[in-house]
């Protein structure tokens, strides 16, 4: 079974830079060069974007107070319509004592059904997969504050329980970075700890700060490349594993190292795209010889298309998944 030429050419501008002087354009050029035809933005940016090119567009109507890491709310689906967006994807809230129970969630997806009706704008219910999550589940992954944790033994179960998903059910997009162990942990002599003390806040989980600083591209090496692939998060296995799922939607290289990305330096750009193709690069040779055909597929562009960034929208919780005819001005922080 041959993949779709695009399914790994996706790359989330947020992790081009976290700084105001890592512009969407800079950005956009950097994955231009890098062979990148898809892009993931933060919903908000790319908002603001189209404002300054086109007028007339509604005002958000979701409260500033429910807006969660820059995610649209339901109220907001006619901005989205008038946007172009063609679904919008509903994830799971992990926000402690969020669930209700089976008849209330039902109750919410159909209201929300219903509210979107009279909009061009689809319903998706499925999962954004992520590898470095994966790594740092609760329940058999890294804890941030403890270096004890071991990936390992979890793993054989954790695979197993992967392949046996029907994709089409449940499995929307993939989310491709490696994580580090945490050792020695935060708080207990990690590089990190200065980061964690300026950023941590009531309610914030160490789980939710460590994915922001301790997520580097796969196979590349932490500290934008300087430090020694470690492989942490085995994310060759866990791709092979969706892969034989039959999954074959959207890949998304998706890495954070604050430390390096927050820095004032026009070079991070192309320096994290450089490593995604890298790292692009080096997954393919791990994976199976069927799923390695996209790697000569992809080397014309997608579908034999020039590599250039086309536009097209669609909505991924928070994120738009784009491709641009035209380069964003503006930043992202």
């Amino acid at each position: 079974m041959r993949l779709r030429a695009d399914v790994p050419r996706r790359f989330a501008t947020p992790s081009l830079g976290l700084h105001r002087a890592h512009t969407l354009d800079a950005k956009f050029a950097a994955l231009a060069r890098a062979g990148f035809d898809h892009v993931e933005l933060g919903f908000g940016n790319y908002v603001a974007w189209v404002r300054a090119r086109q007028s007339g567009l509604p005002a958000s109507t979701c409260p500033a107070a429910w807006k969660v890491d820059d995610e649209p709310d339901p109220s907001d689906l006619v901005l989205c319509e008038k946007l172009g967006v063609r679904n919008l994807q509903v994830g799971s809230n992990d926000q402690a004592g969020a669930d209700a129970g089976p008849a209330k969630v039902a109750a919410d997806m159909r209201w929300l059904a219903e509210h979107a009706r009279p909009h061009a704008v689809g319903i998706a219910l499925g999962l954004y997969l992520d590898t470095a999550q994966i790594a740092l589940s609760p329940s058999y992954g890294f804890d941030p504050a403890s270096s004890s944790a071991d990936l390992a033994p979890a793993l054989p179960a954790l695979l197993a329980r992967l392949r046996a998903v029907a994709a089409d059910k449940i499995f929307f997009f993939l989310g491709v970075s490696d994580v580090l162990r945490p050792d020695p942990a935060v708080g207990h002599g990690s590089r990190f700890n200065a980061y964690f003390d300026a950023n941590k806040s009531p309610g914030t989980s160490l789980r939710s700060l460590y994915v922001l600083c301790a997520r580097p591209g796969p196979y590349v090496g932490a500290r934008a490349g300087r430090n020694e692939a470690q492989d942490d998060a085995r994310v060759a296995e866990l791709a092979q594993a969706v892969l034989d799922t039959g999954f074959r939607g959207p890949s998304i290289w998706e890495m954070f190292e604050a430390l390096e990305m927050e820095q004032d330096d026009p070079g991070v750009p192309g320096r994290y795209a450089n490593l995604g193709k890298t790292s692009r690069d080096i997954l393919f040779s791990k994976l199976s010889a069927t799923h390695r055909e996209l790697e000569q597929e992809t080397k014309t562009g997608m579908h034999g298309c020039p590599r250039r960034l086309r536009f097209r929208t669609t909505l991924l919780h928070y994120f738009a998944i784009t491709h641009f005819t035209t380069q964003p001005t503006g930043h992202e922080n």
